[in-house]
């Protein structure tokens, strides 16, 4: 579902790296970002529902990428809300949904899927080369949607489908997480500890998952740490790829599960 011209797309700091970032937002469309440590604030939601005519709210409920943060249950009722005062559509994308180390409440389950559509996928805890997802929708956009996925990529690869699905059944899959959550929740705890001592300052505390959003305060401009690591033999990417806007940014996103590598430790302790 995309937006008709006029209409207004909003989401948090959006996770996906956006090369064609002019070309994701047709004439007519506008994109509002509204981040905020437990969610989109209510300031900044109720100014994205006052955008001419919004349709659609984008936003990662849980471990949000590249933030870590996770929706509070107060902030998500107040989006539910402001959604039903104002005929928006939600898309929950949840996709470090199996991250999580205790569940909170989802959009989709508070609202029942009368007005959230609920993405998931299993290619971040299996395999990027398991190109495998879900949505859960209201009955009647089931078919639109369908469609759509026929039209865009024709079919999704039936032995990836099947090896995800005997994953799923035979209990392998259940299993892989419970070992993988634990050791995702050490290297965060590693690297929160690893990033105080560095003099480093982290946007949020994360509960697990992989994404630690931060900025060094003797560092303006996190192009000049993604230069800095690259002369070590790390690869990052800059904080502006995250944002909507193309302005250079002093926050950057660390990968935590490579954080145990010498070189990720020398950079969290000086990334001059």
């Amino acid at each position: 579902m995309d937006a008709a011209p006029g209409r207004h797309r909003a989401g948090r700091i959006p996770r996906l790296l956006q090369p064609v970032r002019a070309a994701a937002s047709p004439p007519g469309q506008r994109r509002r970002r509204a981040p905020d440590r437990g969610g989109p604030g209510p300031g900044a939601s109720r100014g994205v529902a006052r955008a001419p005519l919004p349709r659609l709210f984008f936003c990662h409920s849980v471990l949000h990428n590249p933030t870590g943060t996770t929706l509070s249950p107060e902030v998500a009722r107040r989006v539910l809300a402001l959604a039903e005062r104002h005929d928006l559509w939600i898309v929950e994308d949840d996709i470090y949904a199996d991250f999580q180390q205790t569940a909170t409440p989802r959009l989709a389950a508070l609202d029942g899927l009368r007005r959230v559509l609920y993405v998931g996928s299993f290619s971040k805890t299996l395999s990027c080369s398991l190109r495998v997802g879900f949505i859960a929708a209201p009955p009647a956009l089931v078919r639109p949607l369908v469609d759509v996925k026929m039209l865009s990529n024709i079919a999704s690869s039936p032995f990836a489908e099947q090896v995800v699905a005997t994953l799923l059944r035979n209990g392998s899959y259940r299993r892989l997480v419970d070992r993988l959550r634990p050791r995702l929740s050490r290297r965060m705890s590693t690297a929160l500890e690893l990033a105080r001592e560095g003099g480093w300052e982290p946007y949020a505390m994360p509960r697990g998952g992989m994404s630690l959003w931060l900025r060094h305060p003797a560092v303006a401009s996190s192009r000049e740490l993604v230069a800095g690591a690259g002369r070590r033999g790390i690869r990052l990417s800059p904080g502006d790829v995250f944002l909507p806007e193309a302005n250079d940014s002093p926050w950057i996103r660390l990968n935590v599960a490579y954080v145990d590598d010498a070189r990720a430790r020398a950079f969290l302790g000086d990334p001059r």
